[in-house]
């Protein structure tokens, strides 16, 4: 595989396991002085195989040769960061290290895995098991040195989930057996907010900034927004058009200002994030 892939968050691709796969690009913890020299080294490198790939251009007027700066940006970000594949294989979750191949294993019960997720902070890596009674959800960490949190929340099958930006919420959704909206500490692991809706809720997205979230069933996409301190939730409706639309994904921009959702048409729906007062 090409040491050029990697990308600036995760992309997750829903369907078959097989094509389930998250890339995550995490910061690495470095000591500065090893890291500006090591930039240093770097940058010199460059800076002579420029001058030299110039003095052949003169010498023998070779016009198509130049330097390579994508090499060098692919450098300077594999000193700064860590490049990881996490992917399924069997009942069990890999993360492996795409520059130098090495693979943790996280181990889970023997049920199908139908989704992965890594949380924005890259803190935890989760899956969704699905079973014939109830669908576990697995909260692993992302360096695989502490036990995993196993919540048992929904029926048969886990949707979707998302965990919010500090790290201390899980927001779930069941399938069309179950269809509740389940939100639950992570630390306690108990539900503090549950909801049951006509359908299920097939695409869930905490907020990057704030622990609001944006939810989406067939035709109907809301934002809603929790006070945790009194656990009061207030619902702000998306006009959608009269069309029926089953989502299939959502993503938010960094600001949250855009949430951009798929349809089963192929169409893309971009909707803006209006400003809400706090609840009194």
């Amino acid at each position: 595989m090409e040491k050029e892939l990697y990308v600036d968050s995760y992309i997750g691709f829903k369907g078959n396991i097989s094509n389930n796969l998250i890339l995550i690009r995490k910061e690495k913890e470095i000591d500065k002085k090893y890291y500006k020299e090591q930039l240093k080294y770097i940058e010199e490198e460059e800076y002579l195989e420029n001058e030299k790939k110039k003095k052949l251009k003169s010498v023998y007027n070779l016009k198509n040769i130049d330097i390579n700066h994508n090499y060098y940006e692919l450098k300077r970000e594999e000193l700064k960061y860590n490049f990881f594949m996490i992917y399924a294989i069997g009942t069990n979750i890999i993360k492996e290290n795409i520059l130098d191949n090495n693979r943790t294993i996280f181990k889970s019960d023997e049920s199908e895995i139908n989704k992965l997720y890594v949380d924005k902070n890259k803190k935890y890596i989760c899956c969704c098991k699905e079973s014939k009674l109830i669908s576990n959800i697995y909260i692993y960490d992302f360096e695989n040195k502490k036990k995993p949190i196993i919540l048992s929340l929904h029926k048969f099958r886990t949707v979707d989930i998302s965990i919010s930006n500090d790290g201390k919420y899980l927001l779930s959704s069941g399938g069309h057996d179950d269809k509740y909206l389940i939100l639950t500490q992570i630390e306690n692991q108990k539900f503090i907010y549950k909801c049951l809706s006509d359908y299920p809720y097939t695409n869930i997205s905490f907020f990057h900034k704030t622990n609001n979230f944006v939810i989406a069933k067939l035709n109907s996409i809301k934002i809603c927004y929790y006070d945790f301190s009194k656990k009061l939730i207030s619902e702000e409706e998306v006009n959608t058009s009269i069309y029926k639309r089953q989502f299939v994904c959502l993503e938010l921009k960094e600001n949250d200002e855009y949430a951009y959702l798929g349809t089963t048409t192929g169409k893309q729906k971009k909707k803006k994030k209006k400003k809400k007062k706090k609840i009194k």
